[in-house]
């Protein structure tokens, strides 16, 4: 194999890893909530039925023991366990903002994302002029690891060409996030755009 052949696989490489860390990132994210919920229906669960087995075993121990007691105690814990669970799955998702919106609601949103969503702009942007510079986002910081294959690629390409446009790339990409944010982001009135 030439060293075409390397560069050749190199691109594709990144490109396909590039690809499966976004899908990991979001499957992560969606596991981690999902994982979440059942470990909190799973606890409860376990919960109700100690309790049912508890009350159940003691009174065939002990036949003449209070059986009302036990049964509000029975009762009282299955209740708390239910309402932990209704907890979880009643709470509401973060739903997307509709333009317009105040500038208080606005950091709200943003700050009800997680991490990951935040920072590779993974949600729908309140305003409609925030989708034109996430879209350069995108494309700077998919190509931004492809970008220094191209040179290496050329008989007389350097390191150092390949390093500066990787850099220029990733520069690009960073400016046109800090744009769409702006350009997303609610004015409060009497403020220009």
């Amino acid at each position: 194999m030439s060293i075409s052949d390397y560069i050749a696989l190199g691109t594709l490489a990144s490109g396909l890893v590039g690809t499966l860390v976004a899908v990991t990132a979001t499957w992560a994210k969606d596991l981690d909530a999902s994982a979440h919920r059942l470990r909190i229906l799973d606890e409860a669960t376990k919960r109700a039925l100690f309790w049912d087995t508890w009350s159940k075993t003691l009174a065939s121990a002990d036949p003449e023991a209070n059986a009302v007691d036990l049964r509000s105690k029975v009762k009282s814990e299955v209740a708390a366990a239910a309402q932990l669970v209704e907890e979880v799955y009643h709470k509401p998702a973060p739903s997307a903002l509709s333009a317009p919106v105040a500038p208080s609601q606005y950091q709200q949103y943003r700050s009800s994302l997680s991490r990951t969503q935040r920072w590779f702009l993974l949600y729908k942007p309140p305003r409609w002029r925030g989708w034109i510079p996430r879209f350069f986002f995108y494309i700077y910081a998919i190509e931004a690891p492809i970008i220094p294959f191209v040179p290496l690629a050329s008989e007389n390409g350097s390191l150092l060409v390949s390093l500066g446009m990787f850099l220029g790339f990733v520069l690009f990409a960073l400016f046109f996030r800090q744009l769409s944010i702006w350009a997303e982001r609610p004015r409060a009135l009497g403020q220009t755009a």
